[in-house]
């Protein structure tokens, strides 16, 4: 599903993603206000993105979205 405004797109996560939020999840100081210890392993997110995509497809309307 891809929703569009006139500023942003968000859409559904593909795996396509992994390394634009492997350079998001590693930074330590993204992830301070997150309350997360940054990734160091790219195979983190990309099982993170392959979770986000199962519960996408499961609940339909509801989930996870990439804004850009």
């Amino acid at each position: 599903m891809e929703l569009e405004t006139t500023r942003l797109i968000l859409r559904d996560f593909t795996i396509d993603d992994i390394e634009n939020l492997f350079l998001l999840d590693s930074d330590a100081v993204v992830m301070k206000y997150l309350g997360r210890p940054p990734v160091i392993d790219k195979n983190d997110v990309r099982s993170g993105i392959k979770k986000k995509m199962h519960y996408n497809k499961n609940n339909p309307g509801l989930g996870f979205w990439t804004v850009t």
